[in-house]
């Protein structure tokens, strides 16, 4: 637990624990849990940035083609 609060050094080993042949079952279990968890929240962080910036984008664009600007 103490080696997945490292921010690179996790990485590795969960792909390590994950895949080795010599990881006892419940470890590995452990590590491919975690590897998914990361990688949901990955593409939640990706689709929920890309709803951000595309509303950011229109919102620019609306004060823009109105002519109002603050000053």
């Amino acid at each position: 637990m103490l080696l997945s609060c490292l921010p690179i050094v996790n990485l590795i080993m969960l792909f390590v624990w994950a895949f080795s042949s010599s990881t006892k079952k419940s470890l590995k279990n452990y590590a491919r849990a975690a590897l998914i968890l990361a990688l949901i929240g990955v593409v939640l962080v990706v689709v929920v940035s890309i709803i951000l910036a595309v509303c950011g984008i229109s919102i620019f664009n609306e004060f823009s083609n109105s002519g109002y600007y603050y000053h």
